[in-house]
Order: structure tokens, then sequence, then C-alpha cells
């Protein structure tokens, strides 16, 4: 079995939001990254999922046994510490009389927090982010574009504990294609002509 999803950003198994950090450090709009950390957002929590049923346990096992902190404990013993189940129990001890929704839905915004606070503390001092409060700032432009996906992603895996996060396409909408959008940059970063 591969290493679990992380929410440490310095380790090989949360790659994933390199694009993003990469994307703000050269000063990409907040629509952009925003964008891009959708993508990511959903790809980390379907292979969240896809680890949780590896190990034989679900989000709805965690939100039953919530208050019974052995079971819980024995959870994430379960999941190898996964860090996003160790999370879970720890957005849940925090929200324990918040309906199921809610607590998966804190849980969300509690991984893109971890997740943009350590990209703002790199960021920082950078020529976009000049300091921590204005990369903090962004960041937070950003995860309030991401509520309505992560209310999204509360609501259906409440309803369905096996559901596979995936965005949902707008009909008639192009997909984004990142490649093709880099196609006119010459290998020096300035546009061709």
């Amino acid at each position: 079995m591969a290493e679990n999803e992380s929410l440490d950003l310095k380790s090989p198994h949360a790659q994933r939001w390199n694009a993003v950090r990469d994307a703000a450090r050269k000063g990409a709009s907040c629509q952009k990254i925003t964008s891009l950390a959708r993508k990511r957002l959903y790809d980390a929590l379907r292979k969240v999922q896809k680890q949780f049923k590896e190990y034989g346990v679900t989000t709805a096992d965690f939100l039953s046994a919530r208050g019974d902190t052995r079971a819980l404990r024995n959870l994430v013993r379960q999941t190898k510490a996964h860090p996003y189940a160790e999370l879970l129990v720890s957005v849940m001890n925090s929200h324990p009389d918040s309906a199921h929704a809610e607590c998966l839905k804190a849980w969300g915004h509690a991984a893109l927090d971890a997740v943009f606070d350590q990209m703002g503390h790199g960021l920082a001092g950078s020529d976009h982010f000049p300091s921590f409060f204005e990369a903090h700032s962004f960041f937070n432009r950003v995860r309030t574009g991401l509520g309505s996906d992560v209310e999204r992603i509360a609501t259906h895996l409440t309803e369905n504990p096996d559901w596979e996060p995936r965005r949902a396409s707008v009909k008639g909408a192009p997909v984004e294609d990142v490649t093709a959008e880099l196609l006119p940059m010459s290998l020096v970063g300035g546009r061709c002509s």
C-alpha cells in the first residue's frame, strides 16, 4: 500500500499542492489559484476516501463513533494514523454537538487551513506576498472561494460515505487543460509570438 495522503507540504505525499504554491509564487490571480486548489482538493479527498476504504473504514465510521474516545482511537490506529483521520477526529472533538455534515465541512476547511497556512508561511517575504498577513489574506480568499465545494463534499459524504469526491461538471463548460494553457509560453517564461 502506498503512503497515506499527507497534509505536510514537505512530504512527497502532498505534492499535488505544489502547483497551487508555485502558481501563487509566480503571482497568479486569486481566481486562478482557487481553480487550481479546487482540483487538488477533490483529488486529495478522493485519494483519502480510497485509502480509508483500503483500511476498512469510512467517514461514516468515524462519525458514528463520535463521543467514544476508544473507538475513535482504534479507527485512527486502523488507518495507520492517517493525517486526515487524525484531523477528522480532532475536528469532531472540537464540534461535539454539530451535525455530521457540519463536522465534515469543518474537516474540509481544516484541511485547507493546514495546507494554506504552510503555503502562506513559505511564501511570506516573496515579491507577491511581502508579509505573512498578505499571504494569509490571499489564501483566506481562496478558501472562501472553495466554500461551496467543501459544503458539497460534506453533504455527499454524509449521504453516502462511499461517494468519491469529483468536481461537479458544468454541462458545456470546457475542461481545464493546463498543458494547453502553457503552450504559448517560451522556455524562458515569456509569451511566444
